[in-house]
C-alpha cells in the first residue's frame, strides 16, 4: 500500500512537472514572439530578464541590461526622462500604483525614440517580487501626430495671410471656420459668427439668392458671384466670392475665399 501510495505521488508529482514544463515553454514562447518590450525588474531594480524584442525595436542585445541595475538605462534614456522613470519606480515599491509614462530613449544608433511604458508589481504575501514593464514604441505616433500639427498650422498660417476674407460653410449655410479678417472686416465677435447664418451678413433681398447659390455650389461643385455685405456697423461693401464643395472633416461643405471690390466697382462706375 505504501509503495502504490508513493508510486502515485511521484506520478502526480511528474504531471505537475510536466504541466509546469509546459507553462514555461508557452511563456518562453509568448516572451520571445512579443513585439513590444517587456522586462521585468526585481525589488532591487535589477534587470531579472528582457524580451528579444529589444534588439528589433532598439538594436540592444538583451543580455547588454539582464542581470544589470534599471541605472544601466540611464545611459540610453533621456536624462529628465530617467529621472521621472526612476520616480514611478519608487512610487511602485512603496505600493502605490502609477499611470503608464511616455518617455524619450536612444535607440543603439542614436536615435531618439519615443515610447510608452506601464509598469505593474508582482505581489505575493504583500511582498513585491518584481516590477514587469511594457514599453511600447509609439515614435512613428509621435512624428504622424507632429506632422499632422505642422500641417494643420502650415494651412491656419495661409488662411491668415489671405488679403480678403476666407470661410468654410455647412450645407446649411452655416460658418463652419473663417479667418480673423471676417471679424476684423465685419465688426462681428467669433462668438456671433458663430452663432448667426452666413446669410445674415447679405442684404434681406440677397438673403434667398444666396441660400440657392449654396445648394449650386453643392451640386455643382463650384460657383463665383459678386455680392454686398453689411457689416455690424451698418457699412455695406461689395465683394466677389469664389466658393467650391469639398469634404471636410467627414462631411460636405463649401470653402470659399472674398475679396472687397467696393472701390474697384465705383471706380468703373465713374468711367
Amino acid at each position: 500500500i505504501l509503495l502504490s501510495k508513493l508510486e502515485k505521488k511521484m506520478a502526480d508529482l511528474e504531471k505537475a512537472n510536466e504541466e509546469l514544463r509546459n507553462l514555461e515553454e508557452k511563456y518562453r514562447l509568448s516572451f520571445e514572439q512579443v513585439s513590444d518590450i517587456i522586462f521585468i525588474l526585481d525589488s532591487d531594480l535589477r534587470v531579472l530578464n528582457m524580451s528579444p524584442s529589444v534588439e528589433t525595436n532598439l538594436g540592444y542585445h538583451p543580455l547588454e541590461f539582464t542581470g544589470k541595475p534599471f541605472a544601466k538605462i540611464k545611459n540610453v534614456m533621456d536624462p529628465g526622462c530617467y529621472a521621472q522613470a526612476s520616480a514611478k519606480l519608487a512610487t511602485i515599491l512603496e505600493g502605490k500604483t502609477v499611470d503608464p509614462s511616455d518617455y524619450i530613449i536612444f535607440a543603439k544608433d542614436g536615435t531618439p525614440r519615443y515610447i510608452e511604458t506601464s509598469a505593474t508589481p508582482i505581489v505575493k504575501n504583500g511582498k513585491i517580487l518584481c516590477i514587469v514593464c511594457v514599453v511600447r514604441d509609439t515614435t512613428r505616433r509621435r512624428q504622424a501626430e507632429e506632422n499632422l500639427l505642422y500641417e494643420r498650422n502650415f494651412s491656419q498660417t495661409v488662411v491668415e495671410s489671405l488679403p480678403g476674407l476666407f470661410f468654410v460653410l455647412d450645407e446649411q449655410g452655416n460658418l463652419l471656420r473663417w479667418n480673423d479678417n471676417l471679424e476684423i472686416m465685419t465688426g462681428y465677435s467669433a462668438g456671433e459668427i458663430r452663432e448667426m447664418p452666413a446669410v445674415d451678413l447679405l442684404p434681406e433681398n440677397d438673403k434667398k439668392a444666396a441660400l440657392q447659390r449654396i445648394q449650386e455650389i453643392i451640386r455643382l461643385g463650384e460657383l463665383s458671384t459678386e455680392t454686398e455685405m453689411i457689416f455690424k456697423n451698418g457699412i455695406r461693401r461689395m465683394f466677389r466670392f469664389y466658393a467650391k464643395r469639398l469634404s471636410y472633416e467627414g462631411r460636405l461643405c463649401i470653402v470659399g475665399t472674398g475679396m472687397d471690390i467696393t472701390d474697384q466697382k465705383r471706380a468703373e462706375n465713374d468711367l
